[in-house]
């Protein structure tokens, strides 16, 4: 079995993607996989690290009106329509499958054109536009969240996986991830994080509500992003003392996310669909901050799947500040009731087995279209 999953972009794109092609080498030992993916240095380093084949492609995402941009996207995908096509030319996969970004578009309508089976996964509660011009072509659909089908009217066989997750990222013990972080098992913990890329306005509020929580009885990991590790580390300088009750860390980034989870009794985040696949599965009560200016709102769809269920709080980003972090922290860290519920309604939202579900789709599709 020789299978091509393209996507690219961001982690959300790219952690599912890599989610699926472990499980399909896991159902399937001999299945041979190829990346498609962009040229970015996010793309580059994850999939490397990954360990699978991969070929890059220059391309960048549409505007929603003609403009140079779009000008300059449409060349871009016509050349990566044309690399993707000679590359399949040569792989032969069997399938295609598209996990979002950009790439995706060229390389499925590549297999298409090639009359290649392909399926397309979306990890949102509102799909891409790529994904949504390319579900009139795709051989399958595969969503993350039940409201997700009305996004593709018309289409039967919509399937609901879940969003896929690395398997490292739950297989983690708390005792493994209090040591390494050197925190207390006795104390609650908080998580904070901005997505795979990091957060300035999230980490500015971290920074003004510190003051306000250093009597507390409790432990913060704060995950920077990379971008911002240095500027944080001397922003927390200045603000804490010896005397503090807080026990604070700072890391820049985290490759084994399974032991932010495991440790945490709240997480304060984004609502990017890898991310909330992982609080699910995780059943972390979180404060979510939904990206402002993600197409169409997409992350504060997400979180208010999580707020109607009640296992999440918005704050929104235009509203974040010190203070307010700091009054929804002491609201819910100290709760045990509330954080117990919240917990529970996480819970049973978690789809832990959607790599799984996804991958056997992948090979059902394949084996039905030959």
């Amino acid at each position: 079995m020789r299978v091509i999953i393209s996507a690219g972009g961001t982690g959300g794109h790219l952690y599912p993607a890599i989610a699926l092609a472990d499980e399909l080498k896991s159902l399937r030992s001999e299945t041979d996989i190829l990346f498609f993916t962009g040229k970015g240095p996010l793309e580059r380093e994850l999939v490397w690290k990954s360990g699978y084949a991969a070929r890059y492609l220059d391309v960048q995402g549409f505007r929603r009106k003609i403009s140079l941009d779009f000008l300059r996207a449409s060349v871009r995908a016509s050349k990566g329509f044309l690399q993707a096509s000679e590359f399949m030319g040569i792989f032969l996969p069997h399938i295609v499958v598209g996990c979002g970004g950009a790439v995706s578009a060229p390389v499925v309508m590549a297999a298409r054109y090639g009359k290649i089976p392909t399926l397309i996964h979306e990890q949102n509660v509102i799909p891409g536009l790529t994904n949504r011009l390319l579900a009139r072509f795709a051989s399958a659909i595969a969503v993350s969240f039940e409201d997700s089908r009305a996004y593709f009217p018309g289409r039967k066989g919509v399937e609901l996986t879940g969003n896929p997750i690395r398997r490292g990222v739950l297989d983690v013990s708390r005792e493994e991830a209090l040591s390494t972080f050197d925190f207390d098992s006795r104390r609650k913990t908080l998580t904070v994080f901005g997505g795979s890329q990091g957060s300035r306005t999230i980490n500015e509020a971290v920074i003004s509500c510190y003051s306000l929580v250093r009597d507390r009885d409790i432990q913060i990991l704060h995950l920077t992003g990379e971008g911002d590790y240095a500027y944080v580390s001397q922003r927390m300088s200045a603000v804490t003392k010896s005397t503090d009750r807080v026990a604070y860390r700072a890391r820049p980034y985290l490759d084994q996310m399974g032991l932010a989870y495991a440790v945490s009794d709240l997480v304060v985040t984004r609502a990017g669909g890898a991310t909330v696949a992982e609080l699910t599965a995780w059943g972390c009560p979180a404060l979510l901050v939904p990206y402002p200016y993600a197409p169409r709102a997409h992350q504060e769809r997400n979180a208010r799947v999580l707020k109607d269920a009640g296992a999440a709080e918005i704050l929104l980003n235009k509203e974040l500040n010190g203070g307010n972090l700091a009054g929804a922290i002491n609201k819910f860290l100290f709760d045990e009731a509330v954080l117990d519920k919240m917990g529970q309604k996480m819970k049973s939202l978690g789809k832990p087995e959607a790599a799984r579900h996804l991958a056997e789709m992948v090979l059902e599709t394949a084996m039905k279209e030959e």
